[in-house]
């Protein structure tokens, strides 16, 4: 009989794509696919426009600790992931683009 993996363990064995940088472009119809990815160990960037993500307001919604409603589906889909605003029709943030 095996003993259970303590969480300090779990912590240093290597994510399945941990050496993965992903660059999520996509629309709410791939959000699920980044959301597996970024929960198997990539290093998953949400770019949003300068105007943000229109999924930030999708419903349902509840009042966060700012005060102002959150999306609780934004928050589920986003989780491991970082994000990133960048206007892609602008220089910089062509560049920037490039960068990652």
């Amino acid at each position: 009989m095996t003993e259970p993996i303590s969480s300090q363990q779990a912590n240093k064995r290597p994510s399945p794509l941990g050496a993965l940088k992903v660059v999520d472009l996509t629309t709410d119809l791939g959000t699920l696919a980044c959301r597996f990815l970024s929960g198997l160990g990539a290093d998953v960037v949400r770019l949003e426009g300068p105007m943000g993500d229109a999924l930030r307001g999708k419903a349902p919604t509840a009042v966060g600790d700012s005060g102002e409603e959150v999306s609780l589906y934004w928050l589920q889909m986003m989780a491991g992931r970082t994000c990133q605003s960048l206007d892609l029709e602008s220089v910089d943030g062509a560049t920037g683009f490039l960068k990652l």
